[in-house]
C-alpha cells in the first residue's frame, strides 16, 4: 500500500473470536497518506459475521465506507388514490473500497466470521482505480476487481438517487398560484382568463442540489477559482450570494438533460362542479418554462455541458379558456397542476 502508517500487529485468535453484531469496529479508523495513491486513504479494522465469507466480507465493506465518509439514506414513497405506487429506500455513500488485508479467518458450520484491514477511498469524478502491485507478475486481481465492484455499486446507488428526484419533474418541481380568475369574449365566444404565477419549489432545488453534492464534487465560488461545472443554481435576488455549482460525471448529467428535455412542463386547468366532478381540462405550455425564451425570465436555460437553474426567478402567464363547451352554471372551481407536454398531446 505504501502507507505513512502500517497497521496494528494481528490478534490471537482468542483476542478477536467473541460473540459480537454482524459487523464491528475493532479500531477506531484514522485519515492515512497513501504515497501511490498520492491522496488520504481511510484505515479501519473491522470484523464481521455472515453466513459465506462472501456475505461477511461485504458486511465489513459497506461498515468501513460508511465510517470513513458516512452514507445519505433516503426513503421516497408514492401514494396515489391511497394505492402505494412506489416506495425505495437508497443508500448512497461517496466513498468505495481501496484496498482490503484478511486479518483472520474463522469458519463455523453455518457461518463465517472475517476480520480485515480496510483502506476506504474518497470517490471522485476524475478518479482512477489502481489496485495494489506487489510485482510485475502478481497484480492480486482479487482486490482489483472489489475496488472496482465498490466503486460500481456506488454508482449506481447515485443513478437511482438522481433518477428518483428527477422523476418527480415537473409535476412535484414547482410552486404555483392563481393570482386572478377573469371572464371576456372573443369573436363573441366567452372566454375564461386564469391568470397565475409560478416558480421554482426551494425544496426540490435543495433536494436536487444535495444529491449533485453526494454525486459530483462542489466547484468552488471565488473569483479566480478554475474548477469546472456543469450544474450550477443562480440566485439573482441576493447581492452577497454566490451561485452554487456542481460537476457531476457525464452519464449523470445526460440523464438530468434528457429527463429535461423530453419532459417538458406543461400546466394543466382542469374546470369541476359542486361535487367535484370534471367538466373541462386543457392543456397550455410556455417558453420560459421550457427554458427557450430569448429574454431573461428562464427558469432554467442550457449552459452547454449542463444546466442553470434560476432559484428565485417567478413567471406570470394568463391562460385562456374557450368556455363554447362549456356548462358554466354548473362552474365551481379551477385547478392548476403541473404535467408535461406529452400528456397534454395524449388527451386530445
Amino acid at each position: 500500500m505504501g502507507l505513512a502508517l502500517s497497521a496494528p500487529a494481528v490478534p490471537s485468535v482468542l483476542d478477536w473470536l467473541i460473540p459480537s453484531p454482524v459487523a464491528v469496529v475493532l479500531q477506531v479508523g484514522k485519515w492515512i497518506y497513501n504515497r501511490q495513491a498520492e491522496k488520504e486513504v481511510y484505515y479501519i479494522r473491522v470484523q464481521s459475521t455472515g453466513s459465506t465469507e462472501a456475505e461477511a466480507r461485504d458486511q465489513a465493506f459497506r461498515l468501513a465506507v460508511d465510517q470513513a465518509v458516512g452514507s445519505l439514506m433516503v426513503s421516497e414513497t408514492e401514494i396515489n388514490n391511497g394505492t402505494l405506487n412506489r416506495h425505495d429506500v437508497i443508500n448512497y455513500s461517496s466513498g468505495y473500497i481501496h484496498n482490503f488485508e484478511y486479518v483472520n479467518v474463522h469458519r463455523d458450520s453455518d457461518s463465517v466470521t472475517v476480520q480485515m484491514d480496510v483502506w476506504v477511498e474518497k470517490s471522485s469524478i476524475a478518479d482512477r482505480l489502481s489496485g495494489t502491485v506487489d510485482s510485475a507478475t502478481n497484480i492480486q486481481g482479487y482486490k482489483i476487481s472489489e475496488s472496482f465492484r465498490s466503486k460500481a455499486n456506488q454508482k449506481t446507488a447515485g443513478d437511482t438517487l438522481l433518477e428518483n428526484l428527477l422523476s418527480e419533474y415537473p409535476h412535484k418541481a414547482y410552486e404555483h398560484t392563481i393570482t386572478s380568475i377573469d371572464y371576456t369574449t372573443s369573436n363573441r365566444k366567452p372566454k375564461m382568463i386564469v391568470n397565475f404565477s409560478a416558480q421554482w419549489r426551494s425544496a426540490y432545488l435543495d433536494s436536487l442540489a444535495e444529491v449533485f453534492a453526494n454525486i459530483g464534487i462542489r466547484a468552488k465560488t471565488h473569483v479566480f477559482s478554475q474548477d469546472v461545472w456543469n450544474m450550477q443554481f443562480v440566485r439573482e435576488n441576493c447581492v452577497l450570494c454566490k451561485a452554487d455549482k456542481f460537476m457531476i460525471e457525464n452519464t449523470q448529467t445526460i440523464t438530468v438533460l434528457e429527463r429535461f428535455r423530453w419532459h417538458v412542463p406543461a400546466v394543466q386547468i382542469t374546470l369541476l362542479d359542486r361535487q367535484s366532478n370534471k367538466i373541462s381540462e386543457q392543456c397550455g405550455w410556455y417558453d420560459n418554462m421550457i427554458g427557450d425564451s430569448y429574454g431573461n425570465d428562464n427558469l432554467h436555460e442550457n449552459n452547454g455541458p449542463g444546466l442553470d437553474f434560476y432559484t428565485d426567478r417567478s413567471v406570470n402567464h394568463a391562460f385562456y379558456i374557450d368556455l363554447t363547451q362549456v356548462d358554466i352554471e354548473k362552474l365551481d372551481q379551477v385547478v392548476l397542476n403541473f404535467t408535461t407536454v406529452t400528456n397534454c398531446k395524449n388527451q386530445k
